[in-house]
């Protein structure tokens, strides 16, 4: 779908380098906004200015300082003028099942300073340089369905969900929206390790309605959605992305 209002609209995107993230910065473009892609990976952000070229400004970012998170904003304000849309797909995953009474307290402090602060901060950055517009965050369906295997992720998970809340009412009064997507399993190379599992990617299939594992555009389309005038009136929300498996698991 094609919405002519985000021509020219100035997004940034963290987790931009690969995943997710790389999937809405090309949503994005392709409706002719402007983008700002920050990654902590380099990598990442050299295949982005390989596809992309001048169409992206991208630029290194660690959302776990907050100095970082202020350099990408002040730089898209600069580019721009302006931020309209800010989309926030940094995250990391646990690599083990393990419980929150086992696991390293380091490891812990980890998932939440990426997930959580990160979140946070890249918002509270770029803010100052909005009058209005959207943002987007995300969860996991394991942030309101406990799993004691990745407990530290699920809390971290649905910490981004209350704190998406909690913004929805502080920048309301801004006419700026902040909503919540919470994506099944997709797809990306940060789940090819669990994918790869012998029995896992029909098992999670077969839990899933529409039978399939997501794709990153499946997630990108509604982020760019949630740009859009067509959700100028949603905002505090969180939209299930993931086949119908968020439901199928609340019978």
């Amino acid at each position: 779908m094609i919405y002519p209002e985000l021509d020219g609209k100035a997004v940034v995107v963290t987790g931009a380098g690969g995943g997710i993230g790389s999937a809405c910065v090309r949503a994005f473009l392709q409706q002719g906004a402007r983008v700002v892609a920050g990654d902590v990976a380099p990598a990442g952000l050299a295949r982005l200015a390989d596809e992309h070229g001048s169409s992206v400004l991208a630029i290194e970012c660690d959302v776990t300082d907050a100095g970082s998170c202020r350099q990408i904003a002040v730089a898209a304000a600069d580019e721009f003028g302006r931020i309209d849309a800010v989309v926030t797909a940094g995250a990391i995953h646990m690599t083990s099942h393990i419980s929150v009474l086992d696991m390293q307290i380091e490891d812990w402090r980890r998932l939440q300073e990426v997930n959580v602060l990160g979140t946070l901060q890249v918002i509270r950055a770029c803010v100052p340089h909005m009058t209005g517009g959207s943002i987007t965050t995300f969860t996991s369906g394991v942030g309101r369905q406990a799993d004691p295997r990745i407990g530290a992720y699920a809390v971290s998970k649905a910490a981004v969900w209350m704190l998406t809340r909690v913004l929805a009412l502080d920048l309301g009064p801004r006419r700026i929206r902040v909503n919540c997507i919470g994506p099944g399993l997709i797809e990306t190379a940060m789940t090819q390790q669990l994918l790869a599992r012998p029995g896992e990617r029909a098992r999670i299939e077969a839990l899933t309605p529409l039978g399939r594992i997501g794709r990153p555009n499946d997630i990108a389309d509604v982020v760019v959605f949630l740009a859009s005038d067509g959700a100028r009136f949603i905002t505090g929300d969180w939209i299930s992305v993931d086949g119908g498996k968020d439901a199928a698991q609340r019978v």
